[in-house]
């Protein structure tokens, strides 16, 4: 299943993860005029966004920590009209994000992931995406075993039913 984003989103009541995990979905942006929020974790009466995965106007997509600021240097170019398969994981204290398997940002800042979700766009909506994600889901475990290069083969389609 998929939804479309733009002038709407979904937000969750505070989901708390603990221990490892994947954040795994597919997104197809229709345009990338705009800084745009794909997903965060946090509220608008919380000091900050625990963890928010964004695309900005240059054409990256970019991981965001509690601070405010970049989760390492590198960025994955994003790509209109395309399915783009992103991942984030957990493991101890690194945070790594993925795009089409192959890693983009890495932190080992220890960070509690404790609050509410919102999917299709910031924290305070005001940055809603325009496009699609499918197949967003959470597991709190590491789904992919990389290769020798630290990637992984990711789906190459959507997930099925």
């Amino acid at each position: 299943m998929f939804f479309y984003v733009n002038v709407v989103y979904l937000r969750t009541p505070a989901i708390n993860l603990t221990g490892n995990f994947t954040i795994e979905f597919f997104v197809r942006l229709d345009a990338i005029d705009t800084d745009v929020g794909i997903f965060s974790f946090g509220n608008l009466n919380s000091a900050n966004t625990i963890l928010e995965l964004y695309n900005d106007t240059s054409g990256q997509f970019r991981l965001y920590s509690s601070t405010g600021g970049q989760i390492g240097s590198v960025s994955a170019a994003a790509t209109v009209d395309q399915w783009n398969h992103i991942s984030v994981t957990r493991n101890g204290n690194i945070f790594k994000a993925y795009k089409e398997g192959v890693e983009f940002a890495s932190d080992s800042t220890a960070r509690t992931i404790n609050n509410v979700l919102t999917i299709g766009g910031y924290v305070n909506t005001g940055y809603l995406m325009k496009g699609y994600i499918q197949d967003f889901r959470i597991r709190e475990n590491l789904v992919y075993t990389l290769d020798s290069s630290g990637n992984f083969t990711p789906p190459s389609a959507p997930f099925e039913g």
